[in-house]
């Protein structure tokens, strides 16, 4: 995580020291869908994620971030005896978000805190019952990503976007994600 930390964080400090190129919009609304990969020691399990969220434009290149996060693992059909789990996160998120366009072309980085639950859900061989452990978790987020904006309007940007959340001590969640944000 440090590694990733470091060089996320210098990337966010190289746009947020470059000129803003492009004219934003004070509000966005975006919505963004991919895949997470949820670990927690050595497993792992592969879900589904999505993101709805609001920024507001203090500058072409500084926004607030509030977002929402839903992410479920694929795996929901769990087995008697198996050592398979299920887990999702939901909750929401606030954060800065940094943006430097060249031309139609944007980079972005963003970093917060995000409050989610994460429910877990398994086979317990001992009481030969399946179990779902609740927790509630306040982590940090840190999120890249390279976008353009669209030919049909000015006021839509796709990206391509990576996220890494923490979630508590255990969990970590890693999402490759395609994103729309529509600036009015």
């Amino acid at each position: 995580m440090h590694h990733h930390s470091k060089t996320i964080l210098t990337a966010a400090m190289a746009l947020f020291c470059t000129t803003a190129v492009f004219a934003a919009e004070q509000h966005s609304f975006y919505g963004q869908t991919g895949v997470s990969t949820f670990s927690k020691d050595s497993h792992s399990q592969s879900g589904l994620y999505f993101q709805g969220g609001y920024n507001y434009n203090f500058t072409p290149f500084l926004a607030l971030d509030l977002h929402y996060t839903r992410a479920n693992s694929f795996n929901s059909n769990l087995s008697q005896g198996s050592n398979d789990f299920t887990v999702e996160a939901d909750g929401f998120g606030a954060g800065i978000k940094l943006e430097h366009y060249m031309g139609r072309v944007n980079f972005l980085a963003k970093t917060g805190i995000s409050a989610l639950q994460i429910t877990q859900e398994s086979w317990n061989q001992s009481t030969l019952r399946f179990e779902k452990t609740k927790n509630s978790e306040t982590s940090p987020y840190v999120e890249v990503g390279v976008g353009m904006m669209s030919p049909w309007t000015k006021n839509l940007n796709i990206s391509l976007n990576y996220n890494y959340q923490l979630a508590g001590d255990t969990w970590d969640i890693s999402t490759f994600s395609v994103n729309g944000n529509y600036y009015f």
